[in-house]
């Protein structure tokens, strides 16, 4: 499973990438969303990969955000479709510059390490 989280907002956005974020439920800077890793969603992420992070999340994590959300997990193929995660900014903020790829800044593929950021994000 991937989470992917809104970084930048909408303003100077192609119309294309704003429907692309919309359709996956991220309208606002920090919401979250958790999808499988399929190519329909690499191609997604592709798409958007200047306006959002993203990384393979663990379970426990995503419990965490069920749990503030005050939400059950569903069994099923995907469990948390739909559900739109809306989140606060990190506590001591972002590390680097939110208009840079990870490492330098916060954009990109951030693979595990999403789980530390979504940890400080709850």
């Amino acid at each position: 499973m991937l989470a992917i989280i809104r970084i930048r907002g909408s303003v100077g956005t192609r119309t294309g990438i704003e429907q692309t974020l919309v359709q996956l439920g991220l309208k606002k800077n920090h919401a979250c969303v958790v999808v499988p890793q399929t190519p329909t969603y690499a191609g997604y992420i592709q798409k958007i990969k200047d306006y959002v992070t993203w990384g393979a999340v663990s379970e426990d994590v995503v419990k965490k955000m069920l749990a503030a959300k005050k939400l059950k997990a569903v069994s099923g193929e995907n469990p948390y479709k739909g559900v739109v995660f809306h989140l606060s900014s990190p506590k001591k903020g972002f590390k680097g510059s939110i208009k840079h790829p990870y490492p330098k800044g916060e954009l990109g593929n951030r693979r595990e390490k999403i789980n530390e950021l979504l940890e400080r994000m709850i």
